[in-house]
């Protein structure tokens, strides 16, 4: 089985200064079910480039890992945005309409997560992420060198503006049902917005490039995930090793 869409589930946003925001997930997901979680917020730091300021949870315990996260500032903090990927493979199911992932950033007041599920036979690996940050119209990020191999290539811009100035996307990614999201209410730099999307094919590399209406401080992230062809995956060898160690003990 290779890796497919399944569904968006489920997105929130605030413009309360704070570091936690929950959203409640939408339908169930169940256990093995690759569930992505983009995230966008306001900057804290005073530098561009590659970040650590976000963590994701979820209320039944499940590990969700960065993928990406990459920030674009004028030098002060709240003057750009930062954009952010996790991703788990989850362990346990969650259920719709009770249980929440949760994103965890820095104090700022603009902030905005969005999470969807893929169907995988097992995730073998991460490509290296790129980042890229500017302020016009035209975001574009590259990830290439890459041995080539079927991967799940996921592209993500965040900017500081209003959700309505996301013109096109790029036009070689599918949407997510859900494919912008973000804050509203105020003047433009008071607001954060994210669009992304993904690529299922056989790459070497690849290109995500989004419109913007208007110029805006943005940072776009890319990164690929991978199964492995003809092998167990580490997904599945972990149950039978388990296994292993139970006839060992009995």
């Amino acid at each position: 089985m290779a890796f497919s869409y399944v569904a968006h589930r489920g997105n929130a946003n605030t413009k309360t200064v704070g570091t936690t925001l929950a959203v409640t997930v939408t339908g169930t997901i169940a256990a093995g079910a690759l569930v992505i979680a983009r995230a966008v917020t306001d900057n804290v730091g005073a530098s561009a480039g590659d970040t650590t300021s976000f963590s994701v949870a979820d209320s039944q315990g499940n590990i969700y890992t960065r993928l990406a996260e990459h920030t674009q500032t004028g030098g002060s903090a709240v003057d750009g945005v930062t954009i952010g990927l996790f991703y788990s493979v989850l362990s346990t199911a969650l259920t719709g309409s009770t249980d929440t992932i949760t994103l965890t950033s820095a104090n700022v007041p603009a902030r905005a997560i969005a999470v969807e599920q893929f169907s995988t036979a097992g995730l073998d690996g991460v490509t290296a992420a790129t980042g890229a940050t500017g302020t016009d119209t035209a975001p574009s990020v590259t990830n290439s060198g890459l041995a080539s191999k079927t991967y799940l290539m996921l592209g993500e811009t965040g900017w500081e503006h209003y959700t309505t100035d996301f013109s096109a996307g790029d036009a070689d990614y599918t949407a997510y049902a859900t494919e912008v999201f973000g804050t509203a209410g105020g003047g433009p730099v008071a607001n954060v917005a994210a669009a992304g999307g993904y690529r299922v094919g056989t790459l070497t590399g690849d290109t995500f490039a989004a419109t913007l209406a208007n110029a805006a401080d943005w940072a776009c992230v890319i990164v690929g995930l991978y199964e492995a062809a003809g092998a167990p995956s580490a997904q599945s060898i972990a149950p039978m090793m388990m296994h292993y160690a139970a006839l060992r003990r009995t």
